[in-house]
């Protein structure tokens, strides 16, 4: 959409519901496009902003035209233009803020460099099926085929792939990703870390090679512009990377896949926040690309719509080659008592670690918790030690000898007396991983 003779509107990455107006002089008429990136002033500076739209009137008096135009080419698609708005809408955020969230951070300071031959990732592999793929089992190809039959209807469905962990979930979407760019069109596969990263990576350029770009923070800002540069220009279509990776300006996108659709690190705590999994499903519904949401564990809004028919539920109940599931237990610890005191490990996972020991192996033990105590609570009055500013419990921490509070990191000494009362000693309920870690070493000494 080129400019009319008037003014144009423009995204500014400020906490402003709505855009800028900038009036359009006679040099930059019919040059102005949606998408193009302007240097305008704002009081006594200038700042760099979006065009997203024009009109011929305005209401204000005195409108400063567009200093600079930065870009002759628009930097964003119409449709990631259309998304950006619907995550301002959706998470009460600026228009431009949901823009600057999905561009390279040099354009924020106005630093363009479309064309660059600097290339972020080193590939070993430049040509596909370098890795030839591996032979489908009969439930892998099952779901291979209903979810490529939606991608070559350009129908934009939603699957949840369901799947237990050693399924072969990964091999669905390395043919999947085979069969979109065998017809030139684009794939996000989007994964919970950036840990993750690197062995998804090498999978994926082992049979797709240069096609294959990855986008994650850990990368300098000149590889991040090189990579979106080449995401851009259709020479990788294939794109990795952790929630960031799905405003990726990918061509003819046909597929997203959400990889541990449950993992906490899908949210954005910062602004503009989202929740990668709910952008994923706009941009899908925008582009008519398929999204296909994975997991052993799936959450339970997405196993909720798939039972309801809004998402289409695919199953892959047995591990590859019929390997054996490992074998879980769970311990009632309210049976667990040695004398008068609760245990703190079970008779069962005490035995088993040290037939473990005794066979020269190691174990893992997982506490979510951190801290020695979560609660410190009062013998008589029942007062539980809270943080005065967050209003939460706070936790002991025996290596500092010290409470503390998760939220705001205050902290206080354990007071000898309950400071509500004044009768009762505190005493500590519940354990953390100091308190694992000290039991362990009481047990298993060495």
């Amino acid at each position: 959409m080129e400019s009319p003779p008037g003014f144009a509107d423009v995204a500014l990455g400020m906490p402003q519901n709505e855009p800028y107006q900038y009036a359009v002089e006679p040099s930059l008429a019919g040059r102005l496009r949606v998408g193009q990136l302007v240097r305008v002033p704002l009081r006594a500076q200038t700042r760099c902003g979006y065009v997203v739209g024009f009109s011929s009137e305005t209401k204000f008096a005195g409108i400063k035209p567009i200093a600079e135009l930065l870009c002759e080419e628009p930097l964003i698609s119409p449709e990631l233009m259309e998304l950006a708005r619907r995550i301002a809408r959706h998470y009460f955020a600026s228009w431009g803020q949901a823009i600057e969230a999905m561009m390279p951070a040099s354009f924020k300071k106005g630093k363009i460099a479309i064309k660059t031959r600097a290339r972020a990732v080193e590939t070993e592999v430049d040509w596909i099926h370098a890795t030839p793929p591996h032979r489908l089992t009969p439930d892998q190809e099952r779901a291979f085929g209903e979810v490529r039959e939606t991608v070559d209807a350009g129908l934009g469905d939603r699957f949840l792939l369901h799947g237990v962990t050693g399924s072969g979930k990964t091999e669905i979407y390395l043919h999947l990703t085979e069969h979109c760019v065998a017809a030139n069109r684009g794939v996000i596969i989007l994964v919970p870390e950036i840990s993750l990263t690197p062995q998804t990576t090498h999978r994926f350029q082992s049979r797709f090679g240069a096609r294959v770009a990855v986008v994650h923070s850990r990368l300098s800002a000149g590889q991040r512009l090189a990579e979106w540069n080449r995401i851009r220009s259709g020479e990788a279509l294939v794109v990795i990377g952790p929630r960031s990776a799905v405003f990726s300006p990918v061509r003819s996108l046909a597929l997203i896949i959400m990889d541990e659709e449950y993992d906490d690190s899908y949210k954005q705590e910062e602004t503009p926040r989202y929740e990668a999994g709910w952008v994923a499903e706009e941009r899908s519904k925008i582009e008519k690309a398929v999204l296909v949401r994975a997991a052993a564990t799936p959450i339970l809004e997405s196993y909720y719509r798939s039972a309801a028919g809004e998402m289409r539920r695919l199953e892959l109940n047995s591990r590859i080659e019929e390997r054996p599931m490992p074998e879980v237990f769970v311990v009632d610890m309210r049976q667990e008592k040695a004398g008068n005191k609760v245990r703190l490990f079970s008779v069962a996972l005490e035995d088993a670690i040290r037939a473990a020991l005794a066979q020269g192996e190691q174990a893992m033990l997982l506490m979510n918790r951190r801290g020695f105590a979560p609660l410190l609570v009062c013998s008589t009055c029942g007062l539980v030690m809270s943080c005065p500013r967050c209003r939460v419990s706070l936790v002991f921490h025996h290596d500092r000898q010290k409470m503390l509070c998760h939220t705001c990191s205050y902290t206080r000494a354990v007071p000898s007396i309950c400071p509500g009362c004044q009768k009762g000693y505190v005493r500590f309920v519940g354990f953390g991983t100091e308190k694992v870690e000290s039991e362990a070493a009481r047990l298993f000494p060495g």
